[in-house]
């Protein structure tokens, strides 16, 4: 069956990306260089005419959504 090819293609180049990415030599990531919060920082509001202090929201419930577009 014709199926049966693409299906072993697959598992096929499943196992050799998997393996070069396995061989990859990872590096492990370092402490943080600083203590600096979400609150440390300030952003601009959505129509960039204002500053929005962040440090504000410290203490309440807050949720931040960052999005990112291309």
């Amino acid at each position: 069956m014709q199926g049966d090819g693409v299906l072993s293609t697959l598992v096929w180049l499943t196992a050799v990306v998997g393996s070069a990415v396995a061989s990859e030599e990872r590096q492990a990531c370092g402490p943080p260089t600083n203590n600096q919060s979400i609150f440390d920082f300030s952003i601009r509001n959505v129509y960039d005419n204002a500053t929005i202090d962040l440090s504000q929201f410290r203490g309440k419930l807050t949720l931040v959504v960052n999005v990112a577009t291309y």
